[in-house]
């Protein structure tokens, strides 16, 4: 994500992480000022004062609490994100939303870089860990977006966002061969109506446990 905003033209993303930078060390040194927390750094410091040279300086001013000891990669490395797709749930970690939504938003990240409209994206197993549904929208996305796409997928309802000569199907042949089989415009009348089939039945048999005719 700091890859995307950084690649692009910032205005103001640099002055954002030095006011994060800055709230923390206030929230830390607000944090020191704790009565109780106060009172036992004070008791952990007062043997070490002479040999680290420090008198009675208060303890407050000596030792503060910051993520990652306060450098800023460590404290963005600590950032995770959290989203609210309903009210009622309010914002929840991104892990608690599933695997779905996780595969959703890397899919996005990277439809979202700025030269994704002339790229060449390759994805293997596509679709493994959304649903068919959502498989099938970002297929869709991802080929009208970029330059070339080449995707592979086990997924048969997700041909369905390509027309039939963008298809090969890889299959092996009674003889063991492997062997590609590339769909083709169709031009006559028959093959027209017997493309119909093709995004309605024979997709979604190809990718099917098992098929009932009747």
């Amino acid at each position: 994500l700091r890859q995307l905003v950084e690649g692009g033209e910032q205005t103001d993303f640099s002055s954002a992480l030095d006011r994060l930078m800055d709230g923390i060390a206030q929230l830390a040194e607000d944090l020191v000022q704790s009565a109780d927390l106060a009172n036992v750094l004070e008791r952990i410091l007062e043997p070490l004062r002479i040999p680290l040279g420090i008198d009675d300086t208060p303890a407050a001013n000596v030792i503060r609490f910051a993520p990652e000891g306060g450098s800023l990669a460590g404290v963005l490395r600590g950032l995770r994100p959290t989203m609210k797709l309903r009210d009622t749930l309010g914002f929840l970690p991104l892990t608690r939303h599933g695997s779905t939504l996780s595969a959703l938003l890397q899919l996005s990240q990277a439809i979202a870089q700025e030269n994704s409209a002339d790229a060449v994206v390759v994805v293997d197993d596509f679709g493994e860990n959304i649903d068919v549904d959502a498989a099938r929208h970002m297929a869709g996305v991802l080929r009208s977006r970029a330059g070339q796409l080449w995707l592979s997928t086990r997924r048969g309802p997700v041909g369905q966002c390509f027309r039939p000569e963008e298809v090969v199907r890889l299959t092996t042949s009674d003889e063991g061969k492997r062997c590609a089989n590339i769909g083709r415009v169709p031009l006559t009348k028959p093959e027209r109506l017997a493309s119909r089939h093709l995004h309605l039945q024979i997709l979604p048999a190809v990718s099917s446990r098992s098929c009932l005719l009747y």
